[in-house]
């Protein structure tokens, strides 16, 4: 067992069920309008919501290996959902 498996730090799934994504990564209105503000590009503003979810999850931003590029979610268009 290496020494990352034995830390007490939250770890990502290798694939989340639809009911935790909507719980954990649909983001409220103010996410939304903080990302509005924050990004440039629809592109950034997927990415800065998935790490903002994603370090309300964890309580620490992932390092880049950790999230596999499969584990992104989509977005439905005009709701701003993360599903």
């Amino acid at each position: 067992m290496s020494l990352y498996e034995k830390t007490v730090y939250p770890r990502l799934a290798g694939s989340f069920a639809t009911a935790d994504l909507e719980r954990y990564f649909t983001p409220t209105a103010e996410e939304i309008d903080f990302a509005d503000k924050g990004a440039r590009s629809p592109g950034f503003r997927l990415t800065l919501l998935t790490l903002l979810k994603l370090f309300q999850m964890l309580h620490r931003f992932p390092a880049p290996d950790e999230i596999e590029s499969s584990s992104n979610p989509g977005v439905w268009p005009g709701e701003g959902r993360l599903v």
